[in-house]
């Protein structure tokens, strides 16, 4: 019997909140159920110090870890003493593949630090990049990121734009662009709320300047529709002012409802249930898990035409995709098209679309690299 292969799985996973955290879990458990692998899993003592972390907990207490992955929380991203135990640690258990995700410079020099120091004991370095680059772009950022990205020996990206990047960065790596795998693992609606129009419309997740909420609440106020209601949920990490003025000087204040805080999977499940559209007008984007999050509960998507979007939303068939920064073109698509009924009679194939985003190909992939 031969013996089995030996992975390491080094990134933020539940309990901690976000995209990245929740596609690292769904890998682990993914790769856990392969029975020729012998699976490691190494999260975070610390993601971030409070200061720099602009919500209110970088943790989910509603979330559990998940006990049959046997999660070490062992590296602090801040204590540099700590990620030379975990290198050491790591590389005296002689993995021969180690998948690391990518996606922000605070953790660039930690992750990247301890890919180089395994990777000189002989393992295969695999990295999930989720962006190659912050969206708000510096010398500084660009440099610490290409820090880790420099030290792959293969990259797993969602997107073509992101994978071109890479080249720039790295060459020598082999690059696979495969689209997000569908979240399957969030609760059903429970609790639903009450809907108060004919249309609802829900954006949703952490709110940056680059997701473009500015754009949804301008095409608004351009709308001839008075039966829509807008529904933002999530924390704010730049300042909700801004566009608490920008709504009070439209005079929307009573078709757009604010949640402003981290939202728990029970209720976004309800969130999603009411909604017939999810909108996602970015200004930039590498890829996105709110588009997987939409199809899971069948909800076209409304996205800007940028690369990360494309391959990933089928334009009139599982959403829209319109011009980037063009509340004009929005208030027409909502005036034109947009409804419960067309939001409905995407959903047969939303299912069929999701079917071909599969963990289990994301998995195969990262392992046959």
């Amino acid at each position: 019997m031969s013996a089995k292969r030996r992975v390491a799985l080094v990134g933020p996973v539940s309990p901690y909140r976000g995209g990245v955290a929740r596609h690292t879990t769904q890998i682990a458990r993914t790769l856990k159920s392969n029975r020729n692998l012998d699976l490691r899993v190494i999260s975070f003592s610390r993601l971030y110090p409070k200061f720099l972390y602009p919500g209110a907990d970088s943790r989910d207490s509603d979330l559990q870890s998940d006990d049959s992955l046997d999660i070490e929380f062992s590296l602090d991203a801040v204590n540099p003493f700590s990620w030379l135990s975990v290198s050491r640690d790591i590389s005296l258990w002689k993995p021969d593949l180690v998948i690391i995700p990518a996606w922000t410079f605070f953790v660039a020099p930690c992750l990247g630090a301890i890919a180089r120091s395994i990777r000189s004991s002989g393992a295969r370095i695999v990295l999930l990049v989720h962006n190659d680059t912050d969206h708000e772009k510096s010398i500084v950022k660009t440099t610490v990121n290409n820090f880790q990205l420099r030290v792959a020996d293969a990259f797993i990206c969602h997107s073509t734009a992101v994978s071109d990047s890479l080249k720039k960065v790295n060459d020598e790596a082999v690059s696979v662009v495969l689209p997000m795998p569908i979240f399957s693992d969030y609760p059903d609606a429970k609790t639903i709320p009450a809907r108060t129009a004919e249309l609802h419309l829900l954006f949703f997740g952490f709110i940056r300047p680059y997701k473009g909420l500015d754009t949804i609440i301008e095409a608004l106020a351009l709308s001839q529709r008075e039966d829509v209601k807008l529904t933002v949920a999530g924390e704010f990490w730049d300042g909700r002012q801004t566009y608490d003025d920008l709504i009070a000087k439209h005079g929307l204040l009573d078709r757009v409802e604010i949640i402003d805080r981290y939202v728990s999977d029970v209720e976004a499940a309800g969130l999603f249930a009411q909604s017939d559209v999810v909108l996602l007008p970015y200004r930039s984007v590498t890829g996105s898990a709110v588009v997987s999050l939409a199809y899971h509960y069948l909800k076209p998507v409304v996205v800007s035409d940028l690369p990360g979007f494309r391959g990933v939303v089928l334009d009139g068939r599982t959403g829209w995709v319109i011009p980037p920064n063009d509340p004009i073109a929005l208030s027409r698509l909502i005036d034109a098209q947009l409804s419960n009924e067309l939001s409905r009679s995407m959903e047969p194939t939303i299912r069929m679309y999701s079917q071909t985003m599969s963990w289990t190909n994301l998995a195969a992939s990262i392992l046959a690299c």
